[in-house]
């Protein structure tokens, strides 16, 4: 019974990064769109290396987070407020059912933290500290400028949506299935 519970909660781990790559693609204008704001921001500070005054630089940063918090926002809005089996659920029982999630689907949870370092290590870790190594030190600035101008509107904001993937998924579990193991798909 416990082996069949694990693997279930690893098959809804793994698809919430599955479910995300699609809800991405789906909304890709919109969020590779608003992810190129910050790619363009960093690309420019990393690659030129402009002279720009402390108060520009604040200006920017604050532009850039507020790019982000909106598309944060609208992947919500998308991916949880539009849910139409969300939409029936009220407010409290979305929370009641977060904290039910928590406390009997807590391997899925630990599943989901396990897969987010891997792709870590994966798109952040070996392509930034190792590949970044081996470039030389010249060269440096510019690699980054160049990476972060290729993840920002892939990869950062794929994990963006799956971040918002992981509440969309305990909200989709009633109480009762998450209590006795019951699968259900965030699809």
């Amino acid at each position: 019974m416990k082996t069949v519970r694990i693997v279930q909660d690893l098959k809804a781990a793994i698809e919430v990064p599955h479910w995300a790559f699609h809800f991405y693609l789906k909304h890709f204008k919109i969020i590779a769109g608003l992810s190129l704001i910050p790619a363009v921001e960093r690309f420019i500070l990393l690659f030129f290396e402009p002279d720009l005054s402390t108060t520009t630089l604040i200006l920017l940063e604050i532009f850039t987070e507020g790019t982000r918090l909106l598309l944060l926002w609208l992947i919500i809005k998308f991916a949880i407020s539009q849910d139409r089996k969300l939409r029936e659920v009220k407010k409290k029982e979305r929370w009641r059912r977060v904290k039910s999630f928590v406390k009997y689907r807590w391997v899925n949870l630990i599943f989901q933290i396990i897969l987010m370092f891997i792709a870590t290590l994966i798109f952040d870790f070996f392509l930034e500290q190792v590949i970044g190594n081996l470039i030389p030190d010249y060269f440096q600035n510019k690699y980054i400028a160049i990476l972060l101008a290729i993840k920002n509107p892939t990869v950062i904001a794929w994990f963006f949506v799956w971040l918002i993937g992981i509440p969309k998924q305990m909200m989709r579990f009633s109480s009762e299935e998450s209590k006795k193991g019951i699968y259900v798909s965030i699809i």
